[in-house]
């Protein structure tokens, strides 16, 4: 969809001509071949410009909302695996025991969101998706919530701690392979952790080729 330029004074009769016809500012300006973000632009300008009786747009009409995601409780069969290289614990102020920042082993459970989720959304976006796909409050769980993006190249945890949100970002370096991440909850199924560290290292949760535990 392509807009040719407008004078001031186009952009005006155009704009005043959408607000007026009962149909959504999308509506109207997919009618007349005219892209959203630029007729937004106009009306943005135009008011700087003191234009200020532009009348408020009629509603949101005509915009998707955002797809469905299948979201899957992820079951983990054994313990996690405990790394040689500990990493900092902090004393708390309060009752003194050792507290570690963002430790996803204090989850109770593991959800991950299937398909892609944007990665500009921040907490706020997240819990979002988490309420209206789980139907719960996140804030009241201590549950881990696992998001990938479109590129599959990097994901978000969120984790609710005692005192607020956690949220944890990693990203692949270039060149060292996807996330396989699952599109839909069929793709889903029981794993270890020791498959779980494989799938957050970018790796195929089946590893042929992998030593055994005993």
């Amino acid at each position: 969809m392509q807009t040719e330029r407008r004078t001031a004074d186009e952009q005006y009769r155009l704009i005043m001509e959408c607000r007026s016809s009962g149909l959504s500012d999308f509506q109207w300006c997919n009618e007349h071949g005219i892209k959203p973000g630029t007729f937004y632009n106009w009306v943005k300008r135009l008011r700087k410009k003191s234009c200020y009786d532009i009348p408020p747009a009629t509603g949101r009409g005509g915009y998707k909302p955002s797809e469905q995601q299948d979201v899957v409780k992820l079951e983990i069969v054994d313990q996690p695996v405990l790394h040689e290289e500990t990493p900092q614990l902090l004393n708390h102020p309060v009752c003194g025991r050792c507290i570690m920042l963002g430790d996803i082993t204090a989850a109770t459970d593991i959800y991950i969101i299937c398909g892609y989720t944007d990665m500009r959304k921040s907490i706020d976006g997240l819990c979002a998706i988490i309420r209206d796909q789980l139907h719960f409050e996140p804030e009241h769980t201590t549950a881990l919530y696992l998001f990938c993006g479109r590129r599959n190249d990097r994901i978000k945890a969120l984790l609710h701690e005692n005192d607020g949100f956690v949220l944890l970002y990693k990203r692949l370096d270039h060149n060292t392979g996807k996330y396989r991440w699952p599109r839909n909850r069929d793709e889903v199924k029981t794993i270890t952790w020791r498959q779980f560290d494989w799938l957050m290292s970018g790796l195929e949760i089946e590893q042929p080729k992998a030593i055994k535990s005993a």
